[in-house]
């Protein structure tokens, strides 16, 4: 089996918790894409990080009070919730207690709660928030059980169909 590929995406400023958890994801069996060490002096991070986001299988979000109103946040938020792919595979995990300004869609989600900082729960959670066959390429799909459900409600046919006919 594959191993689930993940987009971590974070502000600089908690890269002290992304190198935490880092370890801890990659225990868990998870490929994590992380900026801090996939990127390179003088790479095209811009170019990089959409070819990760294209590779990913899932999105874990760290939202903190240096994240939570940047735009670049807003622009993968965006992405990730446009994308299908990304069905119930978004994780938002929360650093801080007592934001204000969380994406809406984020808070409509099965979300993590880090504020203890708590790496190993907090990896044990993203690695059950999705099902492991329900990976880029796979036809089997089955609901998540437990605290990973999504709170998102399914799409209907036409739904469906017209996200699809939308999406560029």
């Amino acid at each position: 089996m594959m191993a689930m590929r993940l987009f971590l995406s974070y502000d600089s400023r908690d890269s002290q918790f992304a190198e935490a958890l880092l370890p801890r994801l990659l225990a868990q069996k998870l490929e994590v894409w992380d900026p801090a060490r996939d990127l390179y002096p003088g790479s095209n991070w811009l170019l990089e990080a959409g070819r990760a986001f294209e590779r990913a299988d899932a999105v874990i979000f760290l939202i903190s009070e240096h994240s939570v109103d940047t735009p670049a946040l807003r622009r993968e938020v965006q992405y990730a919730i446009s994308n299908l792919r990304f069905k119930d595979r978004v994780v938002p995990v929360i650093l801080s207690r007592g934001m204000k300004n969380i994406p809406w869609i984020l808070e409509k989600m099965t979300v993590i709660d880090a504020t203890d900082h708590d790496m190993d729960r907090v990896a044990k959670l993203v690695a059950t928030a999705m099902p492991r066959s329900e990976m880029k390429g796979s036809t089997t799909r089955h609901a998540p059980s437990g605290k990973a459900r999504s709170k998102r409600p399914a799409l209907g046919k036409s739904s469906a169909a017209r996200a699809s006919r939308t999406r560029h």
